[in-house]
């Protein structure tokens, strides 16, 4: 009886071993299989997507060239491409107002006119001494032909003439400013007169502009000048049209920096081909710079230290520490200055444990995954 419980008590000891053999290899097993590092002494064998098992586990992606782009916008006012107020030549009433606000008039077209009476008469008076002086000039030279006058009675008579055709010159010229008429292509303001109103050389007679442009000027910063030529593209947005953009390119640029502000002046012309837009009007200009083309990693990737910002990349299957400068941050992603090359591998995931010269156990991103990074 002492023998044979002395046997089952061997068993059930054998039995005990055997399990917790079997279970420390299976956790063996487990935990080579989750993290993907060989447990065995064998060499590093290469799975499937390029992962060694033998390194830190890592999740990489690639690192693509973005071109870097800059929106600068500021505020600005507009005014219309021709801007005037009217004002009379010469004293005088008001006859006659040939517009209403809002018309559209064509260059020469009539604006105001002034009594005119005095004017007309004194152009009769000079076409009669002109024509009487002409008279004269044609007597003397047939008397001269014959002998019958000295030469310079006929000087004299053909001085008097040119005088006379000079008097009929600026009487016309006075009787014509008596009309004020558009210096060009535009559209009219509000009267400021009434007719019988008296007016000098003065008085504001009404407003007229060019809206086929509208000019806003603006200001950027220095640092920005180099980059931005006569020509140059923008877009606007006004409060009085929510919602809308008008394109638009730079016209002018200033030939110095305000040493107050740093800033640069720029004139832009913005098309206003249904004539919605008007002088006075405020807008957001935004210009949209290319930059320089700068390295793309993911936002999960850039690690700060006392030092600065630095990301871990790969090489040769090793993680090596670069520093790099922000430049810019966009969707998910940022442009960095520094050490890196498209396509080199950057850790984004599992970073903890990296150490200079470590080996590093990963999958190779697949081609779809370096396409949407841009490369």
């Amino acid at each position: 009886m002492t023998r044979q419980l002395a046997f089952w008590k061997q068993i059930l000891v054998i039995a005990v071993v055997a399990g917790i053999g079997y279970a420390a290899w299976d956790q063996r097993a487990r935990l080579s299989e989750l993290t993907g590092i060989s447990l065995s002494k064998e060499a590093p064998e290469q799975h499937r997507g390029g992962r060694t098992n033998d390194g830190v586990p890592v999740i990489v992606e690639p690192v693509s060239l973005i071109q870097s782009v800059d929106r600068v916008q500021a505020i600005g006012d507009g005014r219309a491409n021709r801007s005037i107020t009217v004002y009379p030549e010469v004293s005088g009433i008001v006859s006659e107002i040939d517009f209403d606000a809002g018309d559209r008039l064509k260059e020469g077209d009539v604006i105001v006119r002034l009594n005119d009476r005095e004017a007309r008469i004194a152009v009769g008076i000079a076409e009669a001494k002109l024509a009487e002086a002409q008279r004269t000039v044609e007597r003397y030279e047939a008397l001269l032909k014959r002998n019958a006058i000295a030469m310079a009675q006929v000087d004299t008579a053909r001085t008097t003439r040119r005088t006379a055709e000079l008097e009929l010159e600026q009487a016309r010229e006075a009787l014509a400013d008596r009309t004020i008429r558009a210096p060009f292509d535009g559209v009219v303001g509000i009267p400021q007169v009434e007719v019988g109103d008296r007016v000098t050389d003065s008085t504001a007679i009404t407003s007229f502009d060019d809206r086929s442009l509208i000019l806003v000027e603006f200001e950027v910063p220095e640092i920005y000048l180099k980059r931005i030529k006569v020509g140059h593209p923008i877009t606007a947005t006004t409060p009085g049209f929510r919602g809308r953009t008008f394109d638009g390119r730079i016209t002018e640029i200033n030939s110095r920096v305000d040493p107050q502000s740093r800033s640069v002046r720029l004139r832009a012309a913005l098309e206003n081909p249904d004539d919605v837009l008007r002088g006075g009007m405020s807008f957001r200009v935004t210009l949209v710079l290319d930059g320089g083309e700068y390295p793309s990693v993911p936002e999960l990737s850039l690690l700060w230290e006392r030092d600065g910002s630095y990301v871990w990349a790969v090489e040769d299957g090793k993680a090596k520490k670069v520093a790099v400068t922000v430049v810019k941050r966009a969707e998910g992603r940022v442009l960095v200055a520094g050490n890196l090359a498209p396509g080199q591998l950057v850790v984004v995931e599992g970073t903890q444990r990296l150490r200079p010269g470590r080996e590093l156990s990963f999958e190779r991103p697949d081609a779809t995954a370096q396409n949407e990074a841009g490369l």
